[in-house]
Order: C-alpha cells, then structure tokens, then sequence
C-alpha cells in the first residue's frame, strides 16, 4: 500500500473514531452522572485518546529502535583491521538513524528502522555472480551513497555475510559456502546455525521475507555432479530454513550471468533502459505449492518465445557478425533449459513440506557483461569433428544491467506481505483470534440477551405504569376535587407514577439498562402529569381559600397574610413566590396530620415554582376592600407582633412544662391540665429570636404599607419617618409578648403539680429522684432562673417593655430560683441522705414546711407533694411479701379501666404511668431485680417457681411484664416506643393507596412489590393522633379514619385482625371502611422484642397481692 493511501486511511479511521467518541461518549452515564455532556468533556476526551494514541505511536517507536539497536550490536566487527572497522562504524552509526523512506520526507514519516523493513536471504555458490546482480539491479543503497559500493560485512555470528542496506529492503548476501559447506563442513554449518539463531533473536515474528537462489548460467551448462552437488545444498539450505526459522516464504530462483549465453548481447542489446527493467522468465502462482507441475511446458514455450523474437530481430539486422549469434540464440537457450529444469526439480524438491515455500518466479538476469559468452551449439559441433574452437568476442554491451530492476522492486519487494510468521506464533495468533472471536460471540450473544431481557423488563415496566395510569383516570373521575384529604393521595400517586414496582426512574435498576431504561422518559411525563393535576385542582383550591380568608378569617396575621398574597397574585411585579409559601402552608396547617402537611408544603413549593397561582388569581376587590377595613380597625402593635411571631419560627416542639424538663420529669410531675406551651413561650427565644427581627418585621411592613393596606396605611408608614412612633410600637410589641409568656408560665406553673404515689415503695422512689443531684426539681428550679431572673441584655425600646413587664410578674419566683431554691434543696438532699429514721423524718417534713411558707406560690404546691411523698414513704426495705402487695396494689390502680390493658377502655394509660410500672429501673424491674431472682427460674420458657413453694401461675404476669418491657423499651428507654417493621402483603384492588400517618410519619403503601417501612411510635410530632387514609373512599364513602390518645397507635394494632403463628411475625389486617392493607408486621427495636406481645397486653394481670 502506498505511503499516501496509508496515511489517508488512517487519517479516515482516526476521523471516524474521534466523531464517534464525539457522538457517543453523551450516551455513556454512571447512574445519573453523565459525564460527557458538555462540550469540554467531550473535547478533554478526544485529546485523551490523542494523548494516549501518540502515546503508544512514541512507546513502538522506542521498542523499534531498542530491537535495531541489538540487531546492529549484534553486527559489530570484532578484529577486522582499522580501515574496516572505521568503515563499519560509520556505517552503524548510520543504521542507527534509521534509512530514509522513500520520496520526499514528510512530517508523519518517520526513518524506517533496520529491524522494520522487509529481509531477503540469497544464497548460492560461490561465485555465482549474486554480489553483481545486486548492485547493478537500479535499487538504491544509501550506504553505498556515503561509504563506498562495497556491502557492510559483519564477523563472529555473520563473518563472510554481506549486508545491502536499500532504501526498500535489506538483502543478505550470505557466504557461498554457507549454501555448498563443502570447504570445512563443520565450521560451515555452525556459523550458518549462528547466523540463523541471530535472524530468530532479532526478528522472532518473522525472521525473513523471502529467498533468493541464485545460479549461474555456466553452472548449469558445465552441469554435471558439480550441478547436482549444488542443488542438493540449496536443497539442504532451504531444508534447514523452514526447520529453524518456521515460516512459510516466497523462493525466487535467479540465473545469473545470462549475457554468458552466446548471442544474448546481440539479442538484446538494443533494448531501452525500461525495457531491460522488464522481468525475463517465468512467475508462478502464489497460491500453488510445489514444483509447478508445467515447468517443462512453460519453459518450452519460454525459448519459443525467445526463437520469435530472433527471427523478427534477423529481419531487422544485416551485418553477418552479428546475425549468426541471434540466429543461434535461441538454440543457446534451448540447450539451458534441461539442466534448469534439473536444477529446479532438485533443487525445489521439499519447498511443498509444510511450512511451504512458494516458488514464485524464474528470472534469468545479467548485471554486467563481462568474460567470454559460452557458445554450446558450436562447441559441441566441434567436438564432434575434432576441431579446435576459437573462444568468442563479446561485443561491448556498455556494462549494462538487464532484467534485474522489476524483478526486485516489482515482484521480490513487493510481496514482502507473502512471507508468513513464525507457525508457533502464528498458532498462537489463531488460537488467540478464536478465543477472541468466541469471547466477541459469547460477549455478542451475552449483551443480546442483557439487551433482551432489559427490553422485556422495560416492556413490563411500561406498561405496569400503564396500567396504573388507567387505573387512576378511572379514579379521577369519581374525586371530589375541593376535598383536600381525596386530592393529596392523588398527587403522591401522580409524583411517583413511574417509581412502579419499586422502580426508582432516575436509577436503572439491575436488569433494566444497557440504554434502553425508561425510567427517565416515564418520570419526566409523570412529572407533567402531576404539575397539570396541581394546576388543574390544587392551584383553584388554594385561590378559594385565600379569597375566603380574605373575608372571613377571625385572625387579623392570617387575613392580612391573606390580603398580601392577593394583591401579588394580582400584581405580577410584585409576586414573591418565596412569601406566598408561608401563607399557603398556613392556610393548610390543619389538614390532616403532621405527615400529610409536610407533604402539602412539597406540593404547593412545586405548584409556586411552576407559577400556578397567578394563572388561577382573578382579582377579588370587594374581598380586598374588606381586608383592608378590617385591618386598619385593628391596632399596629397587635399586626407587628403577630407577623413577628409567623416571621420566626419555633424550634422548640410543644410540650408542657414537665415534659420539657426531660423524661425524669414527665414521671415525677403529674400530666400538666395546661396543654403544651404555645410557640415562642421562652425569654431566651424572645433574646435570641424576635428582638433581631423586629427591626426587620417594621420596614417590611412600612414599605409593604402602600399597596398591602392602600390608604389605611397612614399609620404603618410613620415607621419609616417617625423614631419616636417606631420606638412606641416596638414598646407596644414587647409588652404583648410578655403578655403572652406571662400567660403560658402561669396556666403551666398552675397546673404543675407532683404525680402521687400509690404506695410508700413509689413515694419513697419519687422522694429519692426528686432530691438526687440531677432531680428534675432542681432542673424546674433552672429553667425558671434561666426564664425570670436574667440580667436584662438589651436597651432596645422593646426589650426593656419586655423585661419590665416580665420581671414585675416573675421577679420574686426567679430569685428565688436562682438563689434560696437550689440553697434549700441542697440542704434537703444533705438531711436524706444522712440518715432514715423517725427524726430524720420529722426534720425533713419541718423543712420542707419551712420552704413552702418561703417560696414563691408557684412552688408551694411542689413542696407540699414533696412532703407528703416523704411522710408517705416508711421506714426501712419492705419484705418479699409486702413489696408484692405494694406492687400488685399500683399495678392495679394504675391499670385498671386504662388501655392497652383494658380494651374497651376509653381512657389511654398515661406514658409516664407506663414506664413506672414496665420502664428500666420501673416497678416490676426493680421487684425482679430485688426479690424475684431467688423464687423464680427466668432461664425456663415459661418462667417457673423454684422449689414446690407458691402458685405455679405467678411468674407468668412478670414474665409477661418482661417481655412488655423489652418490646416497648429499647436500648433503656425512659419513656414508651414501639418500633415496627412493616411489610405490605396484599391490599384491595379498588385501592390505589392507603396511608397511614402517625405522629408525622407518613406511610403510603401501593400495589406493587413489598417494600419494608420502619415505623417508630410516638412521632417526631408528638400529635398524639393517628391518620388512616384511602383512595378512594370506600363503599361507605369513608375516606379516613383518626384515631387520637397517648396510646392511639397500639390501639390502631390491636383493632386489627391478627394472623400467623407466635414464632413468625404477625399478619394484621388494617380496616378503613372495610378496605383491607394487610402488613406484615415485626418488631425492630431490640432482638429480645416480640410483636405478639402486643396481643398480650389485653390478657395482662396485675400479680396477686399473695404468693
């Protein structure tokens, strides 16, 4: 191939793969990473694989060059005299740099290494005229250029080897006795097996690429033994070849001297120089193994060609001289041929043994005319009369050369790709080859069925999502759309439309990729399906709500909240979609539980970022008339605290004040009548909170004051001119919050009172945690000095309003509780723990009488439950009988009449009341602990009484309040939890979903594939309430059931249908108007933890006051 096609073809493939890199490296992504999507990425990319394609261009260049850098070492003379060696030196240094290519240099050509180019061996006898031929054949030698015609002749390995370095190819001229080996046959054959080990080890891939014969025309005429012991060694040569270089090869036979044959110059001198170029003989077929079995034939028809030709040249030639040589030419000729077909047949005998040698062509050729031409036809003529023949004159030819030129460079040369590799690597190549075309087959047929069975599962996927989209048009129709708790469903439905089956669209799950995923397509359509729902219902639904908010709500922040969104809606210029969230979200704070307002935030973020709302809004001005009438009657302090307090929200969860002080607390004080603390109840979130953003909450409504209250809003833009005005209302505003402190501290520390004991064992266990070192007294006692007694930090107009008016409340009841009060507890805690008897008793019951009549009334009311728990708690450790009876007598007080151990019970056991009986350190723990480990074996299922004392029944009540203990009070617990794993089994097919949602856990199971959900009960909301919800509503047209208590979860649980058996988990059947959610349901808290203790609370038994 030529150097231009070459480089073409390369440049078209290297443009092929760089536009398929460009075009097909955006379809390549990890998850949903695509990593090729930018411009720069891709163009990093392509200069990457340059990088790395220049890279292994350098790497082979160097590998070449270390190989020819061996093979010349390897051709250093050793003791050759100085002037060869100078010589030599030269020359390798050259070879080194590489040999020219051929025409002009480019840029990408570079020098072409020895080791790289084609390698032809000639071998022969001596004198055969090879050396001649050689350099007469019209090929260029660049050493020849610079050092001289003589060839490079190494030693040691290759003494007597002549190397001819051409442009094109390198022809070793080996010594004539390598082929013959008759002059030392042994020293012969060793450096001939030298010199074939040096080919192996420098050219292990393919040692040659062709062998050239050579014989002389005087050989073969003088025939003979000569002749045959020629041919046997060329035979014997090309024998040992293919044995030690194993390859098949292309032979070339070349008769010399042909200008010997008396007649040739005559015959052929007046050929031109592209004439004499011209091949002369015969070229055989590449693919035929063997002597040609038409030899004879073909060389036949050669000389008769050869007889045309002289006859048409003696029609031409008139001078005797000349015209007797070409008359007889062919006849010379003819008299060559026999002892050439012998030499052939003889010589060629064993080119057909595998690997094969092709005998490609005959050449006869003539490098120069020298010596005396052969006549046999005369010669034989005067033998046979006894004459004595007079030796011919050549005629002078000009010492040109004839035939060699096309013979090397246009048949030798250029099939340099006929020559095969080495059959061990060659078998190592197919082996290869087949291992990777099966490797390619296998991958082939292993990424067609990957791609199969992923179009199979998207198939499924598909239409799995479409069917649930017919499903949900069937439902669609029958939805009341202005019914909040039938649309909700819908939009999670309609949100998570293509994660069907488990299926996350934005993530190929295993199985589903290989580029035909349909996760992403599916989502994006269900992702518009869902924005239009919320377009077409939830946008409509908020705009009825804000207009009947803007006539009708009772408070004033909700109305002019109401009122802002409505002329923004109206005023495009003015929309905020970050502030019409608030409102939106406030709008819908009571719908449903905690869980379903968090979802009804997302929704209504979505429908605001999609500009929803103002598509929808048609402006409302008698509603807005209204608002502003109504506003404007209602006094500026009022509306700036109350946009204070919606401005900051409250981080604190609303608890009562005994649950604030911890999980001690909630057991020692009783359950708070108050409720929780409303937000933003504390001093230090007032510091911390709303006095920084008071500031703030003036300009907003100062600059909001002309289009938000129109002309009521004189007053409101006085803020902005007026400091004096400002610093009133902000004093206005800081009395109204301390109003509103000073009204939640005073219901919560009128209703904090001392839970009471039911027996001396739980006074005198509520005595000991209220007097400890860490007792929640001492943390009420904290928490108040925090609140009231504070140093007042700011000189704000509205801090000092603030502190002023909670300070003239609260001054004394946080001075004493930053001061007298943990002064008094700690001299209490010194007298319990000094000693425990009657006077002991009596000086504690007359400090702690002292104290009431000292503290604040807030806490005279503590004091005096204090005292009564140490009047009640008795002497020394009760015994084994009298702690039964005390424990049997507050279980039953406790439990009695109280769910979960009374079914029908309407009234919920209190949590605190809980964890005192079945808690760590609780009631039956501590009896366990304390008493029972010496009467009961807790090794054995059941527990058993040891010895033949007691009733064989009692352990089974603190066996069961074991296990009620492990199941609600994980990793010790204080306070009761209940954590489930639940896995969904089977749910109606009317059903599109059911939702449950516990304390702001929303759970929503689907038909599909069961997925696992973890539960945990009580919720981070602390609602108290559980939500079961259906979509559709059901036959009765029940859509929801709610069910509200401390223990409304379990109650939800054990209303359920039970199936299974005890050693698995439970099978529970969810009711909501007899639509059915079937759960698996197993507890996840603790190993111990068993979810079939559930339907034993119900069958719990108080021990007997006995044993």
């Amino acid at each position: 191939m030529k150097p231009s096609i070459r480089f073409a073809q390369g440049a078209v493939n290297l443009g092929a793969a760089g536009a398929l890199l460009w075009f097909a490296a955006p379809l390549l992504a990890f998850g949903t990473w695509h990593p090729f999507d930018e411009v720069r990425a891709r163009a990093a990319l392509l200069a990457l694989a340059a990088l790395v394609l220049l890279g292994a261009r350098a790497v082979r260049l160097l590998l070449a060059k270390r190989r020819n850098e061996r093979l010349l070492k390897s051709l250093e003379a050793g003791d050759a005299g100085p002037e060869l060696s100078q010589r030599f030196r030269q020359a390798l240094a050259m070879l080194r740099q590489g040999i020219e290519a051929k025409g002009r240099q480019r840029w990408w050509q570079g020098r072409r290494q020895v080791q790289q180019m084609p390698w032809y061996l000639i071998i022969g006898a001596p004198g055969g005229g090879k050396t001649t031929a050689l350099l007469h054949s019209g090929l260029r030698f660049p050493l020849a250029e610079r050092l001289g015609r003589d060839p490079l002749a190494g030693t040691g390995g290759t003494r007597q080897c002549d190397w001819w370095f051409s442009q094109d190819a390198v022809f070793i001229d080996t010594a004539g006795r390598y082929t013959t080996q008759d002059s030392d046959t042994e020293a012969d054959a060793r450096e001939w097996q030298q010199f074939l080990a040096l080919l192996r080890r420098h050219r292990p891939v393919q040692p040659i690429n062709g062998v050239i014969v050579s014989v002389s025309v005087p050989d073969l005429l003088h025939g003979g033994e000569e002749l045959a012991r020629q041919a046997a060694a060329v035979a014997a040569r090309l024998d040992e070849l293919r044995r030690e270089l194993d390859l098949a090869f292309p032979v070339y036979l070349l008769v010399t001297k042909a200008d010997l044959l008396a007649g040739f110059v005559e015959s052929f001198g007046d050929l031109d120089a592209a004439q004499r170029e011209q091949l002369w003989g015969l070229v055989f077929d590449a693919d035929a193994a063997g002597i040609p079995a038409d030899l004879g034939p073909r060389l036949s028809d050669l000389a008769q060609r050869l007889g045309r030709r002289g006859r048409e040249l003696l029609q031409q030639e008139h001078t005797p001289q000349r015209r007797l040589p070409i008359y007889a030419f062919a006849a010379q000729f003819d008299a060559l041929l026999s002892p050439l077909e012998r030499f052939v047949r003889k010589a060629f005998a064993g080119i057909a043994a595998e690997p094969s040698q092709r005998l490609r062509a005959i050449a006869l050729t003539s490098g120069t005319q020298e010596g005396n031409p052969i006549d046999r036809v005369i010669g034989e003529l005067a033998r046979s009369h006894g004459l004595r023949l007079k030796p011919l004159v050549r005629p002078d030819a000009g010492g040109k050369s004839f035939f060699l030129n096309s013979l090397l460079k246009q048949l030798v040369i250029a099939e340099a790709p006929l020559a095969g590799q080495r059959l061990q690597r060659m078998r190592w190549r197919r082996r290869a080859a087949m291992f990777g075309a099966g490797f390619a087959a296998a991958a082939l047929l292993a990424a067609s069925a990957l791609w199969w069975q992923s179009y199979r599962r998207n198939l499924d996927y598909v239409d799995s999502v479409r069917m649930r989209v017919e499903q949900l048009t069937q439902r669609i129709g029958s939805l009341d759309s202005a019914s909040l708790e039938q649309v909700l469903p819908l939009y999670s439905l309609l949100e998570r439309l293509a994660a069907n089956d488990g299926i996350d669209p934005n993530v190929a799950p295993a199985g589903f990729g290989f580029g035909l995923f349909q996760g992403p397509r599916l989502a994006r359509s269900a992702e518009q399906a869902y924005r239009e729902m919320l377009d077409r219902s939830l946008a409509p639904l908020l705009i009825e709500r804000l207009r009947r908010d803007l006539r009708e709500a009772e408070d004033s922040a909700t109305r002019y909240e109401a009122l802002r969104a409505s002329l923004m809606l109206a005023s495009p210029e003015r929309l905020v979609r970050g502030e019409l969230r608030p409102w939106a979200e406030q709008t819908l704070a009571h719908s449903g539980g905690a869980g379903e307002r968090a979802e009804w935030a997302r929704h209504v973020g979505t429908l605001l970022e999609r500009s929803g709302l103002p598509e929808a809004m048609r402006s409302d001005e008698a509603g807005v008339r209204a608002a502003r009438s109504a506003l404007a009657a209602l006094p500026l302090a009022q509306r700036v605290h109350e946009r204070l307090l919606r401005r900051i929200a409250d981080t604190e969860p609303p608890q009562d004040l005994p649950t604030r002080l911890g999980a001690a607390g909630a057991l020692v004080f009783a359950a708070s009548s108050a409720g929780p603390m409303p937000e933003h109840s504390s001093a230090a979130d007032w510091r911390r909170k709303l006095v920084p953003a008071l500031d703030a909450t003036l300009d907003e409504l100062a600059n909001e004051a002309d289009w938000v209250l129109g002309d009521a809003g004189g007053e409101v833009r006085r803020l902005q001119k007026d400091r004096a005005w400002r610093d009133d209302i902000a004093t206005q505003v800081g009395k109204r919050h301390a109003q509103r402190v000073i009204a939640a501290w005073s219901r919560q520390l009128d209703a904090l009172a001392l839970a009471p004991a039911t027996d001396a064992e739980s006074a005198s266990r509520q005595a000991s945690n209220l007097t400890a070192p860490d007792s929640p007294l001492r943390r009420l006692l904290t928490r108040l000095a925090d609140e009231f007694s504070a140093t007042p930090q700011g000189d704000s107009a509205a801090e000092g309003a603030f502190d002023g008016a909670l300070r003239a409340r609260f001054a004394s009841l946080g001075d004493y509780a930053a001061g007298a009060g943990p002064q008094a507890l700690d001299r209490l805690q010194a007298l319990v723990t000094a000693r425990r008897d009657e006077a002991a008793n009596a000086e504690i019951d007359a400090t702690l009488r002292t104290e009431a009549a000292r503290a604040p009334a807030a806490l005279r009311k503590v004091y005096g439950g204090l005292g009564t728990l140490m009047r009640s708690r008795g002497g020394p450790k009760p015994g084994f009988d009298a702690a039964l009876a005390e424990l049997a007598q507050t279980c039953s007080a406790l439990t009695r009449e109280r769910f979960p151990f009374g079914a029908a019970a309407l009234r919920d056991m209190a949590p605190s009341d809980f964890a005192r009986l079945f808690g760590p350190g609780g009631l039956f723990d501590e009896f366990r602990r304390n008493q029972l480990s010496e009467r009961v074996d807790t090794s054995s299922r059941p527990w058993k009484t040891r010895g033949a004392t007691g009733d064989a029944a009692m352990p089974d009540a603190f066996e069961r309040a074991a296990a009620i203990g492990a199941l609600f009070f994980p990793a010790g617990a204080p306070m009761p939890e209940l954590k489930l794993r639940l896995t969904p089994l089977r749910m109606d097919a009317e059903l599109l979903q059911f939702s449950v949602d516990v304390d702001g856990q929303l759970l929503r199971f689907e038909n599909g594939p069961p997925r696992s959900k973890e539960l945990v009960w009580p919720g981070p909301a602390s609602t108290l309430k559980v939500l079961m919800r259906i979509l559709p509503p059901g036959p009765g047209g029940v859509g929801a059931e709610v069910h509200e208590g401390a223990f409304a979860w379990v109650r939800v649980l054990l209303r359920s249908e039970w199936k299974g058996e005890r050693s698995a988990p439970a099978r529970l059947a969810l009711v909501v108007d007899t639509r059915t959610l079937e759960v698996e349901a197993s507890a996840a808290g603790a190993p111990e933890a068993d979810i079939w203790t559930l339907r034993e609370l119900a069958r719990f038994r108080c021990p007997q006051a006995t044993w």
